[in-house]
């Protein structure tokens, strides 16, 4: 197990729905967790600009509208 840094936010999804997200950065997570949750290691996406793949705490892998995020607060997590 592993601390890590994630962050929690408020967002609108494309369908316009308001969602809150606690997630953690591709970037922030143990290549050991990124091992064991991604087949075939991480590859670069063509996601369009301001859309990032996070790994959501307790749904898994996620797309998150950037652009749209608000009242984003950091805290640590244990994966």
């Amino acid at each position: 197990m592993a601390n890590v840094k994630a962050f929690n936010c408020n967002f609108t999804t494309m369908k316009g729905e308001d969602r809150n997200m606690t997630f953690v950065r591709v970037a922030d997570l143990p290549d050991s967790f990124i091992a064991a949750n991604c087949k075939g290691g991480v590859r670069p996406g063509t996601l369009k600009p301001g859309f990032e793949t996070v790994w959501a705490i307790g749904e898994g892998w996620r797309t998150l509208n950037v652009n749209t995020s608000r009242d984003v607060t950091e805290m640590s997590v244990t994966l």
